[in-house]
């Protein structure tokens, strides 16, 4: 069985969710960073905040 991955990130400070293709079309204009050397695995960082993956269940 495949692993899905989220399509949905949150910011843990904030609470403020992106989806993926949000984050794609801001990249455009802010920085992206999808290994950043500071949080959990599969976190990425956007216009300097960190992201973390939504845990769907």
């Amino acid at each position: 069985m495949s692993e899905t991955r989220s399509s949905l990130y949150e910011n843990p400070e904030t609470g403020t969710r992106q989806s993926v293709y949000d984050l794609a079309i801001g990249a455009r204009h802010a920085p992206l960073d999808k290994n950043p050397e500071t949080g959990p695995d599969d976190a990425i960082r956007f216009n300097g905040d960190l992201y973390v993956p939504v845990v769907e269940s």
